[in-house]
């Protein structure tokens, strides 16, 4: 339970989609360019860019662990938003749930930034009764801020 209040955890897997999907785009645009306008055969570029950039290994690389790391990241607040006792009024967590789901890594930067960033000053998940003294079955999961 420690682990979804961990705000270096939740920042690394709210902003490292975005940024690793922003690398694949460039990659992949670096790659589509020098193979259709003959740029790998510059010998300026060559030497420094044709082995990390013209390399299809790296592209499939690269896509591969955002993949998986899009996957980790949407689990991760999937999780975090089942158990998130903030969420309670109406509808808002299978709403969040769903967002979360079907835009992965947007839809977590953005769960991130309004309900995880901006909501909460102390934790709401986890150990928050042990810090008050009280000593419940719930462990903290219905505390709120």
């Amino acid at each position: 339970m420690r682990l979804l209040n961990n705000k270096p955890v939740q920042t690394f897997l709210a902003t490292g989609p975005v940024i690793l999907f922003a690398l694949c785009f460039v990659v992949y645009l670096s790659f589509f360019i020098s193979a259709f306008s003959g740029t790998y055969k510059s010998e300026v570029l060559q030497p420094l860019l044709a082995d990390l950039f013209n390399d299809v290994s790296v592209l499939l690389v690269l896509c591969l662990g955002a993949s998986v790391f899009f996957i980790v990241s949407t689990i991760y607040f999937v999780l975090h938003a089942a158990q998130n006792p903030l969420l309670q009024n109406g509808n808002m967590r299978v709403v969040w749930i769903l967002i979360i789901i079907l835009i992965s890594g947007v839809g977590n930067f953005i769960y991130w930034l309004l309900e995880i960033r901006n909501k909460r000053l102390q934790p709401v998940i986890g150990d928050s009764l042990a810090y008050a003294g009280k000593n419940d079955w719930s462990r903290g999961l219905y505390t709120k801020s």
